[in-house]
């Protein structure tokens, strides 16, 4: 095979890198693409997680598709979705939190390990481990308070309320306040 041939077809294959790098991404795409993937696997997998957090608070066991047709029955189609636009006001800015923590951590983590001297493989166990525990804690700052205002809208009119509509969460949001325990973040809700 002369040089040329190779050439020529090596020219239409595309070369990818063994480790893509955070300094090698377009964030704009990585973050918006990210999110929106998200987000659509979210609307998909939502009336299930409605229907689930509905029969934990229900008093007595019904199966999951009687359940469905009763919301639907008596509250209307839109109810598989309540709490839908709050839990994805807050998924958008803690996965995007995830993200960035996840792979800015992965890359100071794994150069600083390979820089003690760790074989590669160590060095990217740790940094992965150490990446994954940085990006869970900062992701859930933001998804732990809107997670607990989604799911009070999601049981809104259900069994034990008297207003099949429920009342509406009119803001949720982070204060930084002086408690018993200290300086630290909190969470407010006003209805």
């Amino acid at each position: 095979m002369s040089m040329t041939v190779a050439e020529e077809e090596s020219e239409g294959e595309i070369h990818v890198p063994a480790e893509i790098d955070w300094k090698m991404l377009d964030k704009s795409k990585f973050f918006f693409l990210g999110a929106a993937l998200f987000s659509g696997v979210s609307a998909t997998l939502y009336p299930v997680v409605v229907l689930k957090t509905r029969q934990q608070v229900a008093q007595s066991q019904v199966s999951c598709i009687k359940t469905a047709f009763s919301l639907i029955k008596g509250e209307g189609f839109r109810a598989l979705y309540r709490g839908f636009g709050t839990s994805l006001m807050g998924t958008i800015p803690a996965r995007a939190l995830y993200m960035a923590a996840l792979e800015v951590t992965k890359s100071n983590v794994g150069t600083a390990t390979v820089g003690f001297g760790l074989a590669e493989p160590t060095a990217a166990a740790i940094a992965n481990a150490v990446a994954g525990l940085t990006a869970a804690l900062a992701a859930q700052l933001v998804w732990t308070p809107v997670d607990v205002v989604s799911q009070r809208l999601m049981v809104q009119g259900g069994c034990n309320s008297s207003d099949p509509k429920g009342s509406s969460v009119s803001v949720v949001g982070f204060i930084f306040c002086y408690t018993e325990d200290g300086l630290g973040w909190s969470w407010i809700l006003l209805e």
